[in-house]
């Protein structure tokens, strides 16, 4: 009766894996592909990336990260999606928008499993840290290098709105399922 048990552990184990590994899969996709089918409004957009991130800040070790950080912004450049005639301004931003989805992701695992902080603090923290940063670099793209003043905007309060709405969407529901976990 004991192995029959530890098989069914290991099964158990196994299945979570699989589930897990199709769960990030799906993230990766969706973000990559939703500026393709939805396109506008960036709210939108925005919001289902920056749950998708936080829910692999929470679920996901480190080794995931990476895709999930580039794929959103690549799929909104080969979209041409959000800033129309623009687009072609959004391939300096690559870079920091990268940036700041690891630092959101970063900053977000630090806050809930490290500082043990509460879920709507650790969201709206790094919220603004990460349109923080992308406001910080779209001023300087916009006063020093001549950029359309649209990108102001655009990594500016949109990102402050989306990051919250998607980072608190994703906690509230991690929350759910882990009602031990301070809200």
């Amino acid at each position: 009766m004991k192995n029959k048990d530890v098989f069914n552990n290991k099964q158990r184990y196994l299945y979570k894996q699989v589930y897990r590994q199709a769960e990030f899969f799906i993230y990766c996709f969706l973000s990559f592909i939703l500026p393709f089918f939805i396109g506008h409004p960036q709210i939108l957009i925005g919001s289902f990336v920056n749950f998708f991130l936080i829910r692999t800040a929470q679920y996901f070790d480190y080794k995931y990260v990476l895709s999930i950080v580039f794929f959103p912004s690549v799929g909104v450049y080969f979209a041409g999606a959000l800033f129309g005639a623009s687009t072609g301004y959004l391939v300096y931003f690559l870079p920091f928008i990268w940036i700041s989805n690891l630092l959101f992701i970063y900053v977000y695992k630090k806050e809930i499993f490290l500082k043990k902080n509460k879920l709507y603090v650790a969201s709206i923290k790094t919220s603004i840290l990460k349109a923080g940063f992308l406001f910080f670099v779209a001023l300087v793209f916009v006063y020093v290098f001549g950029f359309p003043k649209m990108f102001l905007v655009a990594m500016g309060g949109l990102q402050v709105i989306t990051a919250i709405v998607g980072s608190l969407t994703s906690s509230y529901i991690f929350y759910l399922e882990h009602k031990k976990v301070k809200i």
